[in-house]
Order: C-alpha cells, then structure tokens, then sequence
C-alpha cells in the first residue's frame, strides 16, 4: 500500500450475528459463502482499496450488556471461509480485525496481508504473527476510563504500543496507527481526537486509519439511529481527509467512495 496520494477506503465485512450496525451477515438466510462472495464482490465493484473481515462483534459493554467475547476456535471458524473467497477470487488486500493472536496467525496463513488489532497488542503473541508473515500491522488504541486530555492521551498510549511492536521485530514501514474513534471513549472524546487528527499523525509520524461509520457520537450531533448515521459519517470522513488521514474504514462503501474521491480531489 502507498500512503499520501489519495485515502484508501477500507471495507467491512462483519461475519457475526451481533454487529452494532446491523450488518453482521450471520444473520442472514441462505448460502452464506455466496453472500459472503455477492458481498465482496459489491464492495470491489463499488472502490474498495482493502476488505477488512472480522468474526467478533467490538460492540462496548456499556452500550450492549449482552455483548460478549467469543472463543479462538469459534472466530477462526466465522472468518475463514470469507478470506479465502476473497483471497482466491478478488485481487484486493484482505485485513484480519481481531484482538487475538492465534485467530491473525490463520486469517494470514489464509492469506490476509494486513492485521487490524483493535485492542491496541493486548495479546502479548500479535506482534510476532505480524513479524512472522510480514503483514502491515494496525495499532488501535483503546482506553478503560475518561481522560482529562484525550489527544494527548492517546498519542502517549500509541507511542507505547508502537515501541513494544518495533521491540518485538514489526518493521516501521509496516506500522499504521488507529486513534480508535468510540473504542472505550464518550461522544466528545471520540469528536476531540477526530479534531486532531492531524496533531496525532504529525506526533507519531505513521499512517492513520480511522474508523467513524455509523458510530453512536455521530447521533450525539444529529440524534439518529445507527442506520441513519450516513450523513454523519460522510462528514467526519470527509473532515479526517482534511486532517491527512490515509485510510477510512467504511460500511456503506459505494457512498463514501466517493466521499473519498471527491475530497481528495479538493484536498491532495
């Protein structure tokens, strides 16, 4: 992947029954390898740059009391199948979302050339999967409480996260940075980070993905459910394109595609 000329769009494929966005394609009837294609197929066809499969819904505690972890075994089982229909039949990169070693080893042995880990390396083993197959490496951060200076904040706990990935061998040119946007943060922490942007990219020097679809902060400003947050999601994209951001991680791809290409042509 080159980063700079223009914003890479990111597409979700959530293979679970409980994603807070309603799209978790394990809720769906019929052959569910061929929706898994017919899906992929779209987000190609409508300009996805990378397809990002994750088999564990993220969705907070605090939000859905009923969210809870699943095991090893069970996400590999959710996610393998769709990389290897991705990997054997679209020529696109394929990003593993996961907070789980041993779940990124099989997803990259499938092929997956990216891990996304949304937990910000707390298994102790993710940095050697990276090393060991030579995949781009995503460092999301996430926090357990509020902080008086989020940005800050942030920039300090990726810093730290960044110096134990290089520690364990990941190659810095392999290393992107997610301010983790709603990941244990309220409404006005996740707009403040989106804010500074640029601050966070400048300070740590990697690339950014950021990831605001359909995100509950967006209904913090414009009081919608989670299938209504359109709007709100193409103004943050579009904002974070201003702030240099290089990559958008993205449910209604065909919409923000072009979100994506008509403020990089304002913007680049």
């Amino acid at each position: 992947m080159f980063f700079g000329n223009k914003t890479h769009v990111m597409a979700i494929l959530n293979v679970t029954p409980d994603s807070f966005s309603g799209d978790g394609i394990l809720t769906e009837s019929g052959d569910i390898n061929k929706i898994i294609f017919n899906k992929l197929e779209s987000f190609v066809e409508d300009g996805a740059d990378v397809i990002d499969v994750g088999g564990e819904s993220t969705r907070p505690r605090s939000l859905y009391p009923d969210s809870r972890p699943i095991s090893d075994t069970d996400e590999i089982d959710r996610i393998s199948s769709a990389i290897k229909i991705a990997v054997d039949n679209f020529e696109i990169p394929v990003s593993i979302d996961t907070m789980k070693a041993n779940v990124a080893n099989k997803a990259c042995e499938l092929g997956a050339s990216i891990i996304n880990d949304v937990s910000m390396l707390s298994d102790p083993n993710m940095a050697e999967v990276a090393v060991n197959h030579g995949t781009y490496l995503i460092i999301s951060h996430t926090q357990t409480k509020s902080q008086n200076d989020v940005v800050n904040s942030v920039i300090f706990d990726l810093n730290k996260a960044i110096e134990k990935a290089v520690a364990h061998g990941v190659n810095e040119d392999k290393i992107i940075v997610d301010p983790g946007i709603g990941f244990g943060k309220n409404a006005a922490e996740s707009i403040e980070l989106l804010r500074n942007i640029s601050k966070l990219k400048n300070d740590l020097g990697f690339p950014v993905l950021v990831g605001t679809s359909r995100k509950s902060f967006i209904s913090s400003v414009i009081d919608s459910p989670v299938e209504e947050r359109i709007e709100g999601t193409a103004a943050s994209v579009c904002y974070a394109i201003t702030q240099g951001v290089d990559i958008v991680r993205v449910h209604d791809v065909k919409i923000m595609a072009r979100v994506c290409k008509m403020s990089d042509v304002l913007v680049r």
